[in-house]
């Protein structure tokens, strides 16, 4: 293993472990904030993303323009189908994440603590996400196009991204903040700043790590489970493969230990749910593979790329989370979104 891939090895496994624990201990849930809105009228972790996000784009592009990792090599920018993959897979990752009981990082952090279906969830993604993935690539083979011109704009660019990232961070933030309970250093604020600054940093170490001497620019990427379970799967290798896989195992290690011990209990396959957790998995997989990742690696890194996938899957997410949180609630897929009794809106947490 070459210096660069043990380097990549070490933050790997730095990063997810900040990322596990960061989970664990704050109940990030961008499933959860979707429920929250649609039972509850609770926007109060929506905004805590908004926020997340918010300080993601503008770290984002700030280790861009300081180191030299590559965005048209991303695979952001090259997502397959264009907007049609991004917005029918972020549909399909969304509900199934409901279906699910959260999405892959969710699902990460009951792993770590003992639960199967968890595990088979996790199992289930990756083994879609790759057939998935291996299918698009024959049929549907990727291509910059648009795309990758834009990535370029931005890689020559570096002070209109910059520029793009700030308006777009302003307009969030304010957003979130809003909220008066979210200026309070409380769990939502704690998980929007932690995230926030963890995708940056994932960014940042792949980019001083990039060339490692050799030339060779390493493609830009920070933290995305459903990249990470197919290149764990496929086991391509590669100094992105050490990456991807030090990112896993961090995780789980982190969340573990940020439950501790007494925390750790098994969790079996048994009960009603099972079968949802087999769907969800499955379209978790299927439609991560068709918008470039999950909820971490696109609505939060992919988005803090400028990668106009990103943002379309992103919504897609939302609206499908919100279509699976009404489906559980009514036991009909038809209409998605009808409107429902519900209490007035308000910005109290709900607990989920």
């Amino acid at each position: 293993m070459g210096e660069g891939s043990t380097l990549l090895v070490v933050f790997g496994l730095l990063l997810g472990g900040a990322v596990g624990a960061v989970l664990r201990r704050t109940h990030y849930c961008f499933m959860g904030a979707l429920a929250d809105l649609r039972l509850f009228g609770s926007r109060r972790r929506l905004r805590s993303y908004a926020l997340a996000l918010a300080v993601a784009l503008v770290g984002s592009q700030l280790a861009a323009a300081a180191t030299p990792f590559a965005w048209p090599q991303t695979p952001y920018f090259t997502a397959p189908l264009y907007g049609l993959g991004a917005l029918a897979g972020g549909l399909a990752f969304g509900f199934g994440m409901v279906l699910a009981g959260g999405c892959l990082s969710r699902a990460l952090t009951r792993a770590a603590t003992g639960s199967l279906k968890a595990w088979l969830v996790l199992l289930l993604a990756g083994a879609s996400g790759m057939l998935t993935s291996a299918l698009l690539d024959v049929w549907a083979p990727s291509s910059p196009g648009l795309l990758g011109r834009l990535a370029e704009v931005w890689q020559q660019r570096p002070g209109w991204a910059l520029a793009l990232a700030f308006a777009l961070a302003a307009v969030l933030a304010g957003y979130a903040l809003r909220d008066p309970a979210l200026r309070r250093f409380g769990p939502e604020l704690k998980a929007a700043l932690a995230l926030g600054l963890l995708v940056a940093a994932g960014f940042a170490l792949v980019g001083l790590v990039s060339g490692g001497g050799t030339g060779e620019r390493i493609p830009a990427t920070s933290v995305n489970y459903l990249r990470a379970l197919v290149a764990l799967g496929s086991g391509a290798g590669g100094p992105l493969f050490a990456f991807m896989a030090a990112l896993l195992l961090g995780t789980l290690a982190g969340a573990a230990l940020a439950a501790g011990p007494r925390a750790i209990r098994l969790e079996g396959l048994a009960g009603a749910d099972l079968v949802r957790h087999v769907q969800g998995g499955l379209l978790m997989g299927i439609g991560g593979a068709l918008a470039g990742g999950c909820t971490l690696g696109v609505a939060l890194a992919g988005a803090a790329a400028l990668a106009p996938t990103a943002w379309l899957a992103t919504l897609a997410m939302m609206a499908g989370g919100v279509w699976g949180v009404a489906y559980l609630e009514r036991g009909r897929l038809w209409p998605p979104f009808a409107a429902r009794s519900a209490p007035a809106e308000t910005d109290s947490s709900a607990a989920g």
